[in-house]
């Protein structure tokens, strides 16, 4: 598979036949879990986790001779800077269904869950459902990531879930419904806590075409979603506890409950 860069993710086109995947920031696919079979299949990576490549910074602001004027410029600064993020949170673009994999209900419960989880962690988790087939032309996939991308405010602190339904090309199987794409500052900030293990798990248990089949893409899209958006949120709250893996449906209306979502 090749490896599309935008933004600070990696963006995976999938080959058209057998390849194993063990690259530290290549988003996990779900197998198909039949027996034998050639379609993908991922496989852990050698590195137990990616280490980070550059540390997280502190940016200062120069000294002015005046108390005052320093006072003034540095609130003015951080209003500024607020006020930017906050406008570019409402502007952004959170979730993009081209294939009409949900509901409209679905849409706009998502898009209220993604809305919030930006606002109150500052963490972007999007969900895009591409038109059918396109992952599989490679330059037209990379053209079609780079205005998606723009508009979808991603960026190397982003989380994007890519949804959708593909087949190996020579025996017809349905592969994995999801792809999860970690950006590289995100998972720097939360490492050996937001692991590739985690997201491959994630996609397995939602994104298998066993469990496709029997709930359908839309629900499928639901469960991750709030899977990894409970996620997102628990690592806020506890800053020293690991998810080995999806959480309990009971766990996850708990921590969504607690924030409001």
């Amino acid at each position: 598979a090749r490896v599309v860069l935008l933004a600070g993710l990696a963006f995976t086109q999938p080959s058209t036949g057998p390849r194993l995947s063990g690259r530290a920031f290549e988003p996990a696919r779900a197998p198909h879990s039949g027996d034998g079979g050639d379609e993908e299949i991922p496989q852990r990576s050698s590195a137990a986790e990616p280490r980070p490549t550059s540390r997280h910074r502190l940016f200062g602001v120069g000294l002015l001779s005046s108390a005052v004027a320093a006072a003034a410029v540095a609130l003015g600064g951080f209003a500024s800077k607020a006020s930017a993020d906050e406008e570019q949170a409402a502007a952004s673009v959170v979730l993009v269904d081209e294939s009409g994999l949900l509901a409209p209900s679905t849409r706009t419960t998502l898009t209220s869950l993604l809305q919030r989880v930006e606002r109150d962690t500052g963490l972007k988790l999007r969900v895009l459902c591409p038109k059918q087939g396109i992952q599989m032309r490679r330059e037209e996939w990379k053209e079609y990531l780079r205005p998606i991308s723009k508009s979808m405010g991603v960026d190397p602190n982003s989380l994007v879930i890519v949804a959708e339904q593909r087949a190996q090309l020579k025996t017809g199987r349905m592969l994995g419904l999801f792809s999860l794409n970690p950006g590289i500052k995100l998972q720097e900030r939360y490492q050996y806590r937001l692991t590739n293990d985690l997201l491959l798990r994630e996609s397995n248990t939602y994104g298998d075409p066993r469990y496709v089949d029997a709930n359908g893409t839309d629900q499928a899209i639901q469960e991750v979603t709030r899977n990894l958006a409970a996620v997102l949120y628990g690592l806020q709250d506890d800053p020293i506890r690991r998810f080995a893996g999806p959480l309990s449906a009971e766990e996850v209306r708990a921590i969504l409950e607690k924030h409001g979502a």
